[in-house]
């Protein structure tokens, strides 16, 4: 251990009295297994770790960003991830350091460790340095870049922190729970009309569309008017915060600023009893609910012709009969004028179970005043067969 020591010690008067000292700024033994040497000019730092045993082995690593910068650069080499790139061992420089960008300039024959680094000091003066020189603006940009980018995920990060808060504030204590909605269908008998993504997208602007709804003033203005202003009897359902969910979390952010102000009723239903997180969260007792609604019972089931909506499905196998109106899979607002008359010109059932998406929430709203029970209930057997029957989510199956 001693001749180790008195070895390393040796060898820092050795470098310390070479012709690199000058950009050596400091040099030290470590545990006495090896020198570090630290090579600085300017603001450009790296570290050596040099070591005695065997035929030697030279290390380096970048002391500063400005280093970690330029090292990436000139040696192909991720010094975030792998942290030290070895140079020199057993006697030799190694492979990776002949294949370095500066293909100009040459080692001597003549290796020792010594002679290696002194050769290595001469690359950082002539080579490292004259590298830095030329494309020193492109760090600062590249600096300046991420400066920026940092201020404004920073700044994204806060704007969206107060959205949430405020949203928070809005919701608590107006949304009921996903079984509460459930229950206050089974106890009284009020119509649902819910709000999804698509709806809130809607209605936050007069233009644009989603997938199977173009959008128009009418329909946008018919959708804020529903979030707006209360009817007697119509439950309202929207999606509560759903902060776990980073979809919704984004959806909020983006969309809160736009269409919050139009949120004016004292309670609102949960728009997410249609959804796999009803059915995850209540199972069979959950299908039970739902069931109980329409359980011998008249029903009429509207939805879009070679949608995902299937009519056969068990969840509403214990309802006394079952109709159906098909319309359009697709722009099913321009529809609503027919299926209103179909359903004036046919008796009248006990419910109307709608999934129509954007147009079915108005079609819900339409039909509510003329006297008729509705109930949007959207993907609702889709996910039951997501939960119960490990089936694919609503929005991954095909259409018929």
């Amino acid at each position: 251990m001693m001749t180790k020591q008195k070895d390393l010690e040796k060898f820092k008067k050795e470098i310390l009295r070479s012709k690199s000292a000058e950009l050596v700024s400091r040099v030290a033994v470590f545990k006495n297994s090896s020198l570090v040497i630290d090579i600085s000019f300017k603001n450009f730092s790296l570290g050596v770790d040099l070591y005695l045993d065997g035929g030697g082995k030279f290390e380096i690593f970048p002391r500063n960003d400005l280093a970690k910068f330029y090292l990436n650069e000139i040696f192909n080499f991720d010094f975030i991830r792998q942290k030290r790139l070895k140079l020199y061992e057993n006697g030799m420089p190694v492979q990776l350091f002949e294949n370095f960008q500066f293909n100009e300039f040459k080692l001597e024959e003549n290796y020792n460790l010594l002679s290696f680094f002194n050769n290595f000091c001469l690359f950082f003066e002539e080579g490292i340095l004259s590298y830095i020189r030329v494309n020193n603006g492109f760090y600062y940009s590249h600096l300046i870049n991420d400066n920026l980018t940092a201020i404004q995920k920073n700044l994204k990060y806060k704007s969206d922190s107060a959205v949430l808060q405020n949203i928070s504030d809005f919701f608590r204590g107006r949304i009921l729970s996903m079984e509460e909605t459930v229950n206050r269908l089974n106890s009284t008998n009020c119509s649902l009309a819910r709000f999804g993504d698509g709806e809130l997208t809607l209605a936050s602007s007069n233009s644009g569309k989603i997938v199977f709804q173009d959008n128009s003033y009418v329909l946008a203005a018919k959708l804020r008017k529903l979030l707006s202003i209360p009817v007697e009897g119509l439950l309202i359902g929207i999606p509560p915060l759903l902060l776990e969910n980073n979809f919704w979390k984004q959806f909020w952010c983006t969309y809160w600023p736009i269409i919050g102000y139009n949120f004016n009723l004292y309670e609102y239903a949960n728009s997410m009893v249609t959804r796999p997180e009803f059915f995850k969260e209540n199972g069979i007792y959950g299908e039970g609910l739902w069931m109980r609604l329409w359980n011998e019972r008249d029903i009429c089931l509207i939805y879009g012709l070679n949608g995902r909506f299937n009519p056969n499905h068990k969840i509403f196998s214990n309802a006394k009969s079952i109709t159906c109106i098909t319309s359009s899979p697709t722009n099913a607002f321009d529809d609503l004028g027919r299926i209103v008359s179909l359903i004036n010109e046919s008796p009248k059932k006990d419910i109307y179970l709608i999934a129509l998406g954007p147009a079915g929430t108005l079609l819900v709203s339409q039909l509510h005043e003329e006297g008729y029970r509705c109930i949007d209930i959207g993907h609702l057997n889709c996910s039951y067969d997501n939960v119960m029957l490990s089936c694919d989510i609503p929005e991954s199956l095909s259409y018929k």
